[in-house]
């Protein structure tokens, strides 16, 4: 078995860094106390990259293997505090994650996270939002408080409604890409 890609990554700052690598058919995550588990990549149902939209931001690797599910992060943490960019052997990683759970995984899903996209829902919201601002001082102006007051009342009902609705009604599937050529917004080279 052939060491093909290696990342390490600090998940704990009170704990060393936890390495990652590939082999021929397993991703092998290795824990700092020696605790070692292997991942069959045959298993791999989806591989989801998020934080996208993002163009510097820290990104994530998610595997859904099975019934569990395994995230690789970009940014470490770093002692005392703070983060540690590794942005750069991330990307080269995860590129060889993808391109490897493709061969041992015909049948997985390749996602891009979802966040970033402006629906319509987000522009009824903001609709909605402006409405009850302008209606609610517009009334008393009007010196017609009563009226005013209910209908921001039933807007701002309305309006709680739809944000608790937001994650169900969004895409949270997000877009699909392929592993052999992963674009540069996705992650970059």
């Amino acid at each position: 078995m052939s060491e093909i890609a290696a990342y390490a990554v600090r998940i704990s700052a009170l704990e060393g860094p936890t390495l990652y690598f590939l082999t021929d058919s397993e991703l092998v995550e290795q824990r700092p106390r020696g605790a070692e588990r292997r991942h069959r990549l045959e298993e791999t149902r989806f591989v989801r990259i998020s934080g996208a939209a993002a163009p510097r931001g820290p990104r994530s690797l998610v595997l859904g293997l099975g019934k569990r599910r395994l995230a690789i992060a970009s940014h470490g943490l770093r002692r005392p505090f703070g983060l540690e960019d590794q942005t750069p052997a991330f990307a080269v990683f995860a590129r060889a994650v993808c391109a490897q759970v493709a061969e041992a995984s015909p049948r997985a899903r390749f996602l891009t996270d979802a966040r970033g996209q402006f629906t319509g829902l987000d522009g009824l919201l903001g609709l909605i939002g402006l409405s009850i601002l302008i209606l609610a001082p517009a009334a008393l102006a009007a010196d017609m408080p009563a009226l005013g007051l209910d209908l921001s009342a039933r807007l701002a009902f309305v309006f709680c409604l739809l944000l608790a609705l937001r994650p169900w009604m969004r895409n949270t599937r997000g877009r699909g890409f392929d592993p052999r050529a992963i674009p540069a917004e996705v992650l970059p080279v």
